[in-house]
């Protein structure tokens, strides 16, 4: 007993000397950050950006970031490339984007002795074959309003859509619904997804132009479920106080990946991996749930894995190959859905 309980110890104690270290080599590359005066963050939209600013910069006092909005970034990084301009530090973006941007050699790679072990981050955050590190996962789900649907009445796979008992009761706005059907005929081949569109185009499915709208028309009662919707986005919905629910549906689900990239010839290379790198940590993973982000990760332990796990729901974390069979299947996914194509 007193020898396992020597064991104990020693594991406590080098646990906590490797937290410290991993904190120590931080605030070292916190304080080059500092020098270079700040980070220069290329990213979508301000929904996406906004709140990823504030929360390092509360987490990394001294170190500014400018945020550029742009969207259709990953363009814009290979034509100011091509006319020998660097104004960027670091690019946060879906897959597909940054696929494009790597295939002509612009980000910059992670070595996990130098980039990762110092800090204490798992190598498997790494995703593009380590030109990117996953900062959210988001995870396809059905939302609803609640109390307007029977717990028991709600779908639990994919086919459950398909009945007669929701005909003409589901909505979602075209990019997405278009994502999502790709999504999951990646992960079950492109008749199941092509097959599967006309079903849900044949029994009422309605696609509107703005997910706004399709928040509309489930608050109201004009349809019933929200469907290519993701869970995050459903939980920020509900922190902003709207009245809507989600439930996991299965047997598989697919979560879409947003990744941070450092780019090659950054002006703020220190500042840049000081970006990438704090999100990973358990401070910057905290600061992203707090905005509504979540990590899906086995073993990561969020309440969303959790429900997911709880109904025995596998998920499916995109890597860059299923990414861009997912942006190949969309185009014709969502002329089904739309009615252009038989």
């Amino acid at each position: 007993m007193r020898k396992w309980l020597c064991v104990l110890v020693a594991v406590f104690l080098l646990g906590q000397a490797v937290a410290t270290q991993a904190a120590d080599a931080l605030q070292e590359l916190r304080e080059r950050a500092r020098r270079e005066g700040g980070v220069v963050l290329l990213t979508s939209v301000p929904q996406l950006g906004e709140p990823i600013k504030v929360r390092f910069e509360e987490g990394n006092p001294g170190v500014p970031v400018r945020l550029v909005l742009d969207p259709n970034a990953p363009g814009r990084v290979v034509a100011e490339a091509i006319a020998g301009r660097r104004n960027y530090d670091v690019l946060l973006w879906s897959l597909p984007g940054l696929s494009v941007v790597r295939g002509r050699g612009l980000l910059r790679p992670f070595v996990a002795r130098e980039d990762l072990a110092p800090y204490g981050i798992p190598v498997g955050v790494l995703t593009l074959d380590g030109y990117g590190l996953r900062l959210i996962s988001a995870v396809y789900a059905v939302s609803y309003r609640p109390g307007r649907i029977r717990s028991e009445d709600l779908p639990r796979t994919w086919e459950d859509l398909l009945s007669e008992r929701w005909r003409n009761r589901l909505v979602g706005d075209a990019i997405a619904v278009g994502n999502w059907i790709a999504a999951l005929g990646v992960l079950r081949g492109e008749a199941w997804a092509i097959s599967y569109a006309r079903r849900l185009r044949d029994g009422g499915l309605a696609v509107v132009p703005q997910p706004a709208t399709v928040e509309q028309l489930v608050l109201r009662g004009d349809r019933d479920l929200w469907v290519g919707a993701f869970a995050h986005q459903v939980e920020q919905r509900k922190q902003a106080g709207v009245t809507l629910e989600w439930v996991p549906v299965g047997p598989v689900t697919y979560a879409s990946q947003f990744a941070v990239a450092i780019l090659d010839g950054a002006p703020h290379p220190e500042a840049a991996r000081l970006f990438a790198l704090w999100y990973m940590t358990r401070e910057g993973r905290s600061a992203l749930e707090r905005e509504g982000f979540w990590d899906v990760a086995p073993g990561s332990g969020s309440f969303i894995r959790k429900r997911y796990d709880q109904r025995s729901i596998r998920i499916v974390l995109e890597d860059e190959r299923r990414a861009l069979r997912r942006v190949e299947l969309f185009e014709r996914i969502r002329r089904i859905v739309l009615g252009e194509e038989r």
